[in-house]
């Protein structure tokens, strides 16, 4: 299973990309990527319309947790 988020702009580029993380990653208030369009790091918040799917969209960039959450998984 994974979430996804969709169509959501791009701190980095400025352009709209779909996003995806699996299921079980830890929770955390943001999540950071590499912009496809420009290579730079970028992150986005959690807010949004999150939606559940069996698998992954097709070519989403993928969503690593970053923060206090991430952090604490990581011990």
């Amino acid at each position: 299973m994974a979430v996804r988020m969709q169509r959501v702009v791009c701190s980095a580029c400025g352009h709209d990309h779909n996003f995806s993380m699996p299921v079980g990653e830890a929770l955390s208030r943001a999540y950071g990527y590499t912009c496809p369009e420009t290579g730079r790091p970028a992150a986005i918040g959690s807010r949004g319309l999150w939606e559940w799917f069996e698998y992954a969209a097709q070519g989403a960039v993928v969503l690593s947790p970053i923060g206090d959450a991430a952090e604490a998984s990581a011990l």
